[in-house]
């Protein structure tokens, strides 16, 4: 027997109980015309329903273009995902969650075609349809500044939509198991070592499912900004504090956040930290101390401003 073709692109698929909704993505992975061949690789997060049963079945039906990775117990989304990511291995890597589907039978030829003729772009993503028919706009281009920038002008990558170059983000840092932010970090990573870049086109649907991880305890909206503050203090450093000042903008942006949702609930312990962090922050863009004058200067105004109300 002929050995089968190498993939050029992994599908990274992680799933928990979705029994409603995996066969749809699968086979929505499943529909699509291209000239080189991909692998499906399943991360299944030891689900309570019949979403493994599934997935294996399917193994079975179509052994060559399935990577089943079942885990023993469940681990969590994070985890799963981390898993699934670094063991895809092929020159490109599209996402999709196990409750979300593509739409298009030509998605991931036009994601390839681009990237192969576009060899500067780390990542590339598309228009999402949500089933609340909200249509996700986006830009030609991003690069790093910009997607530093997403908290504060709006975060438009739907996970369905992506795709990278799996050079252009290596092995995933074991920091990011400490978060709970999804695909953000990989978009991050990528803009590293090139632009991501956006087709026009809808090429999948966001689901709006209550019992998906972003309707969980775990992702309240404070919860969020903590997430995302510690994933921007990771990289930062990550970066060597190459984008610092960007990065303390955004830091800027989530603490001004949370110190308003901490006097709203009058948590007032947690309000005056988070005040105490975000004046710090807001001096450090202020002054950005680099010369002699300029750090006189921050040394004088730093009793006053750091506790100063936001």
């Amino acid at each position: 027997m002929a050995e089968p073709e190498e993939a050029l692109v992994d599908i990274c698929l992680y799933t928990y109980n979705h029994e409603n909704y995996i066969a749809e993505a699968i086979e929505g992975i499943l529909m699509q015309q291209t000239t080189f061949a991909y692998r499906i690789v399943i991360g299944e997060d030891c689900s309570t329903d019949n979403t493994r049963a599934i997935c294996i079945e399917y193994k079975k039906k179509y052994p060559d273009k399935f990577k089943l990775i079942l885990q023993p117990k469940n681990l969590g989304a994070i985890n799963n995902s981390f898993i699934v990511h670094n063991t895809c291995n092929a020159k490109y890597v599209a996402i999709l969650e196990g409750d979300d589907y593509w739409t298009d039978p030509m998605k991931l030829q036009k994601q390839v075609n681009f990237m192969e003729n576009n060899i500067d772009s780390a990542a590339c993503f598309h228009k999402a349809h949500s089933e609340r028919n909200k249509i996700f706009n986006e830009k030609p281009s991003y690069d790093i500044d910009d997607v530093i920038s997403l908290p504060s002008t709006g975060w438009v990558i739907m996970t369905s939509s992506i795709m990278y170059r799996k050079q252009a983000v290596g092995t995933l840092p074991p920091w990011l198991l400490k978060l709970k932010v999804g695909d953000w970090p990989i978009i991050m990573l990528a803009s590293i070592n090139g632009t991501i870049n956006f087709i026009n086109e809808t090429m999948s649907t966001y689901r709006v499912n209550p019992t998906s991880l972003m309707h969980q305890s775990d992702y309240s909206n404070i919860k969020i900004v903590h997430y995302l503050i510690r994933l921007y203090s990771e990289f930062n450093k990550y970066t060597n504090y190459s984008h610092k000042y960007k990065i303390y903008k955004q830091l800027l942006f989530l603490l001004y956040q949370a110190v308003i949702y901490y006097k709203t609930e009058k948590k007032y312990y947690n309000y005056y930290l988070q005040k105490t962090i975000y004046n710090h922050y807001k001096i450090l863009l202020r002054f950005k101390p680099n010369n002699l004058k300029s750090f006189i200067l921050f040394l004088l105004n730093y009793p006053i401003l750091i506790f100063k109300s936001v």
